[in-house]
C-alpha cells in the first residue's frame, strides 16, 4: 500500500513539473492529465480518499485551461464525491458549486435533469423526487417559508444527516440573502440554487 502512495505522488509531481514547463498548443495540460489519471488509479487501491479529492481538483484545473469545461465539472462533481467520504463537507459543498458554476456555463443542467427523469421513471413520483423538486419550485419562488416547510416535512419523516443538512442550510440562507434583493438586482448567480438542488437531489438520488 505504501509503495502505491510513493508512486502516486511521484506521479502528482511528474504532472506539476509538467505544468510548470513548457507545452506546444496546450500539450502539457494533456500530459499532466494523463499523469494525475494514474496517481488517482494509485491512491485509489489504498483508498486515500482525500489525495484522490486533492488529485481530482487539479484534474479540473488542467481540464479548465483546455477549455473543457463538462470534463472540469465532471472532475469537480467526482471530487465532492470523495471528499463526502473524508467528512470534509466544506470542500465537497465548494466542488459541487464549482460543478454547478460550469454545467450553467455550458447548459448541461436542463438536459441533465431530463436524463435523470427518463434514466428514474419510477423515482418520479416517490417522495424522495417530490422533496426536491418542492425545494426547487420554492426557490424559483424566493419563498423562505414555503422552503423551510418543504425541509421540515422531509426532515419529519426521513431524517437528513450531516451532509444534507449542511447543503440544504446553506441554500435556505442564499435563497434569504437573494429575497431580500430587487428582482432586477438577482442576476443569473440566483439560478446556480435551484440548480444546485438539481445536481444533488437528482443526480445523486442514491444519497436519499
Amino acid at each position: 500500500m505504501g509503495d502505491q502512495i510513493s508512486r502516486g505522488e511521484e506521479l502528482v509531481k511528474k504532472a506539476e513539473k509538467k505544468l510548470n514547463g513548457w507545452g506546444f498548443f496546450g500539450s502539457k495540460y494533456y500530459d499532466a492529465a494523463y499523469l494525475l489519471h494514474k496517481a488517482v488509479d494509485c491512491f485509489e487501491l489504498t483508498k486515500s480518499w482525500d489525495r484522490v479529492g486533492a488529485v481530482y481538483v487539479k484534474l479540473a484545473s488542467c481540464h479548465l485551461k483546455l477549455d473543457h469545461k463538462h470534463e472540469a465539472a465532471r472532475a469537480y462533481d467526482i471530487t465532492a464525491d470523495y471528499y463526502k467520504m473524508t467528512k470534509n463537507l466544506k470542500e465537497a459543498i465548494s466542488c459541487l458549486e464549482k460543478a454547478t458554476h460550469l454545467f450553467l456555463d455550458i447548459k448541461r443542467l436542463n438536459a441533465t435533469r431530463g436524463y435523470y427523469q427518463i434514466l428514474h421513471t419510477t423515482f418520479l413520483g416517490t417522495r424522495e423526487c417530490k422533496f426536491p423538486m418542492g425545494l426547487a419550485a420554492a426557490i424559483d419562488k424566493r419563498d423562505v417559508a414555503e422552503f423551510t416547510s418543504c425541509l421540515k416535512e422531509y426532515d419529519s419523516i426521513i431524517k437528513l444527516d450531516e451532509w444534507r443538512t449542511l447543503v440544504l442550510l446553506k441554500v435556505k440562507e442564499a435563497l434569504k440573502v437573494k429575497a431580500l434583493e430587487s428582482k432586477g438586482q438577482l442576476g443569473r448567480l440566483f439560478y446556480i440554487v435551484p440548480c444546485s438542488l438539481i445536481l444533488f437531489c437528482m443526480k445523486k438520488i442514491r444519497l436519499f
